[in-house]
């Protein structure tokens, strides 16, 4: 399949297309994970995903905020491409941005209280 598209255009690599084919599962993976965390009624979530040198600005920034006592916990609400400079679209299923190795980990408020000592 990979050798197909990428004798289409000789621009495309096989990394773009593997770039492109890991981005799409893992916009399918998070929206995924919200529907059936949504169908649960949770509304709680952790921003997850490593905070290292390969971090981008906008993924630091939500790994950092949070109004409820713990970094990187967010009510679904709190979620929406107006929570960091430079987002690409709605972070809850794209993460911040193309390739985004970030994701929003539902978890229960009572979890969230008792595990994190969050106020929610």
């Amino acid at each position: 399949a990979i050798s197909s598209v990428l004798g289409r255009a000789d621009s495309i690599t096989y990394q773009n297309v593997e770039n492109y084919a890991a981005n799409s599962y893992l916009v399918f993976q998070r929206t995924v994970t919200a529907e059936k965390a949504e169908a649960l009624g949770m509304d709680v979530y952790l921003y997850i995903g490593p905070d290292d040198a390969r971090t981008s600005e906008q993924c630091q920034e939500i790994l950092s905020g949070g109004e409820h006592g713990v970094p990187n916990l967010y009510l679904r609400d709190e979620i929406s491409a107006d929570m960091a400079d430079g987002l690409t679209g709605d972070p809850f299923t794209n993460g911040g941005h193309f390739n985004c190795r970030h994701r929003f980990g539902p978890t229960t408020r009572e979890r969230a209280r008792e595990q994190y000592g969050a106020d929610v």
